[in-house]
């Protein structure tokens, strides 16, 4: 894989200079599916390569830094991201322009008043009257169509249009801040149910008070904290799920799909039962976005290919890896789904290490990607990790297959290193405690919180940041 920071003339430009990233190599895809134009826009011919080759316009606006590292500095073609994806704000304002009653329509990002990156929508209606009612329309319609993560979380409605720079270009510094509070905070509660959401909502969000009409996404929340929600509503004994956040969005809308609260659970005494450990905020997610029981999961493998340097012996690093199986209760994980809906995971004392070792030419690489990537895992049978040895001759290559569930690019990044001095023989230190982090999840105790992520991070190299 290469990268090329370059100018508008396709020139490499110097360290410390702004330029447009360009990425070129083996693992390049071929296009778009089906859009030719954004193909040929995107794929251009790479002429620093080898004849024939292309390379992809990534849009990203970069920098090369002294140490050899790559700053990001924003988009060049007016992307943004938000929560893990790319987004387009004209899509999104084609999708307000096609309703009825709104003459101008801007998308851009701005932080909330937790510094949280958020779409807001600035909205033009037609003529003097009418125009709450567009709006309103308009928001509806958008959250309808639209993904989850381009559906703004704020809407802001302009009296007059859109503030344009003396070169016609929108005059983003010009629109208003929109406001991240309480719109109806003086609405007062009129259940139980309703003051105990309402009350959550606050806290959840950071704010001083929440009114019962008030829409949770509007005011800063997203999937994961409606997770923080709904693990908090259960311990007050109000039985909400992530979904019904998404579909009764305000504390009003809730607090009726919920009902009256039950009284509080007692939190347990003791530790947890080893065989059904809680899944972690992330985890659970997960689960949101891909139900336990369809094979939605299967989009969620990782795949690493590493190329070693010969000589390499399959038997030893066979037992490295088995070593990091060994070493990380985690990477033994497996999942089940209780009668009740809750998903809890087990982490098994000892697995195996599913390898396999194949020889084949380099033509018959990309087969044997593919076969691996459709063969899903069972999240109920650990480990949810394998591993194939191919050999070409005498160039190795060692693929690694695992579920996100379990491992993010930062953790692969780590059991890398890990493998890496395994397989030289350097000896690897073993947790102090099988996951506390886990066991305190049930709990909910702050303080515990803290000494577990202290246990969890003990020995681990580099910045850390314990939850406030």
């Amino acid at each position: 894989t290469r990268a090329y920071v370059l100018d508008t003339a396709l020139r490499p430009v110097p360290v410390g200079t702004e330029g447009e990233l360009y990425v070129s190599g083996r693992g390049l895809a071929r296009g778009y599916l089906g859009r030719e134009a954004l193909t040929s826009e995107r794929f251009v011919a790479d002429p620093y390569g080898p004849p024939g080759t292309r390379m992809y316009r990534t849009g990203d606006r970069v920098r090369w830094g002294a140490d050899g590292n790559l700053e990001f500095l924003g988009r060049a073609d007016g992307q943004i991201k938000i929560r893990g994806h790319r987004v387009e704000p004209g899509e999104i304002e084609s999708a307000f322009m096609a309703c009825e009653g709104i003459a101008q329509a801007a998308v851009l990002a701005r932080e909330d008043h937790r510094r949280v990156k958020r779409l807001v929508a600035y909205l033009v209606p037609e003529g003097e009257t009418g125009g709450d009612a567009a709006v309103t329309a308009a928001r509806a319609r958008v959250t309808d169509t639209l993904p989850d993560h381009m559906v703004p979380s704020a809407v802001v409605v302009l009296d007059g249009p859109l503030p344009l720079t003396p070169n016609g270009k929108l005059d983003a510094k010009a629109l208003p801040e929109p406001r991240w509070t309480s719109l109806t905070g003086t609405d007062t509660p009129g259940t139980p149910t309703e003051t105990a959401l309402a009350a959550l909502f606050a806290e959840v969000l950071g704010l001083p008070a929440v009114g019962v009409h008030d829409s949770f996404f509007e005011l800063g929340g997203d999937s994961i904290v409606a997770i923080q929600l709904v693990n908090r509503a259960r311990e007050a004994g109000i039985g909400i799920t992530p979904r019904d956040v998404f579909r009764n969005r305000t504390v009003a809308a809730l607090a009726r799909a919920a009902g009256e609260p039950a009284a509080a659970p007692a939190r347990p005494a003791v530790a947890l039962d080893p065989d059904a450990l809680p899944v972690s905020p992330l985890q659970e997610g997960f689960f949101f976005h891909a139900r336990f029981d369809t094979e939605a999961a299967d989009l969620y493998l990782v795949q690493e290919l590493l190329d070693l340097e010969a000589p390499v012996d399959p038997d030893r690093l066979r037992r490295a890896l088995q070593l990091l199986l060994d070493r990380h209760p985690l990477m033994r994980a497996s999942f089940r789904q209780l009668p009740g809906g809750e998903v809890v995971q087990r982490l098994a004392d000892h697995v195996t290490l599913p390898w396999l070792e194949a020889d084949t030419a380099e033509a018959a690489l990309h087969d044997i990607l593919r076969a691996d990537r459709a063969e899903p895992f069972d999240l109920g049978r650990p480990p949810l990790l394998r591993a194939t040895l191919v050999r070409d001759g005498r160039r190795h290559r060692l693929l690694l297959t695992l579920h996100h569930i379990v491992a993010d690019g930062w953790s692969v990044a780590v059991l890398l290193r890990e493998l890496t001095a395994a397989y030289r023989g350097a000896g690897l230190p073993q947790p102090a405690a099988p996951e506390p982090y886990l066991s305190w999840l049930a709990h909910r105790d702050r303080d515990a919180a803290r000494e577990a992520w202290r246990q969890a991070l003990a020995g681990v190299e580099g910045p850390t940041r314990l939850p406030q």
